[in-house]
């Protein structure tokens, strides 16, 4: 029997519903480690994951038996409804149907947990929309601004 071996690191960043401050501070501490037990579940590694108000960067290893939309889906589906148990007089929780997902190399993968980990003191400078575009561009990926 052969083996299969890969190495399939993602930086991925989802949106919570229209881009609206949805997330509550308390649930923004427990949210990266919960989003790691859902990569875990999958059989995948969270190297890193943070959360502000209106988005989540994820920066995970996953198995090559799993295709990254399975992926997101089980993510979103699970952290919407944890969120939403938390916080249930709130807003109504979602995520954003669609997402931004970037292959990582080994080499730049330091650089990318540390940017994950530092969100906190980058959008003090520079919003959600801004951010992404920033992203977009440097991976050279088209957008269409009226889904940014």
């Amino acid at each position: 029997m052969g083996q299969t071996l890969t190495s399939l690191v993602y930086h991925v960043v989802f949106s919570t519903k229209g881009r609206a401050p949805l997330i509550r501070h308390d649930i923004l501490v427990e949210m990266p480690p919960y989003v790691a037990t859902l990569v875990a579940e999958m059989e995948g590694h969270a190297l890193a994951a943070n959360a502000t108000s209106d988005h989540l960067h994820l920066f995970a290893r996953l198995p090559a038996k799993l295709s990254l939309s399975d992926a997101v889906k089980f993510v979103n589906a699970n952290s919407s409804r944890w969120v939403s148990q938390r916080q249930p007089t709130g807003p109504g929780f979602a995520w954003q149907a669609g997402y931004a997902a970037f292959t990582v190399s080994p080499t730049d993968a330091e650089g990318v947990r540390v940017y994950i980990e530092n969100q906190t003191t980058r959008h003090k400078e520079l919003d959600y929309k801004a951010e992404l575009r920033n992203l977009l561009s440097a991976h050279g990926v088209e957008w269409d601004e009226r889904y940014v």
